[in-house]
């Protein structure tokens, strides 16, 4: 399949306020994140998933390393291989042509994004914290 196919199917925008995000958000079928492969992005996790997540938003994630994790443990979407445009195009094509694939993925993002929220997780640290100085007979 060409790569320019693709280019039908997608558009990108410049930058643009936070308060209009969601609304951009708000447009997508699904989401592609993708980063160079190279060893530095392995330890990159994109907040753009989390996002997604929460919108119940499938990914297109070409990111290796720990965020290709979390979207294969949490169903989220598909991984392929970063600057892998064939792999890409497969995966959008797959998304497109699979409605209930594409549903799984939906309903997955929207169960797993409470696990990721930045106030619980700071809930979750903050509860250890109190337990280790507690112990300590603070």
């Amino acid at each position: 399949m060409p790569v320019e196919w693709v280019a039908e199917w997608a558009w990108n925008t410049h930058s643009v306020p936070k308060a209009e995000v969601p609304r951009y958000w708000s447009l997508l079928d699904m989401s592609i994140i993708h980063l160079r492969k190279a060893d530095n992005f392995t330890q990159v996790i994109p907040s753009k998933l989390f996002e997604c997540m929460g919108m119940g938003i499938p990914v297109l994630h070409g990111v290796a390393g720990e965020s290709a994790e979390i979207v294969e443990r949490e169903r989220v979407g598909l991984v392929f291989e970063p600057e892998n445009a064939e792999a890409l195009c497969d995966g959008v094509l797959r998304l497109a042509r699979d409605p209930a694939l594409y549903q799984d993925l939906r309903t997955h993002c929207l169960e797993a994004a409470p696990r990721y929220d930045r106030t619980e997780l700071a809930r979750r640290m903050l509860r250890v914290l109190e337990g280790v100085v507690g112990g300590r007979g603070h």
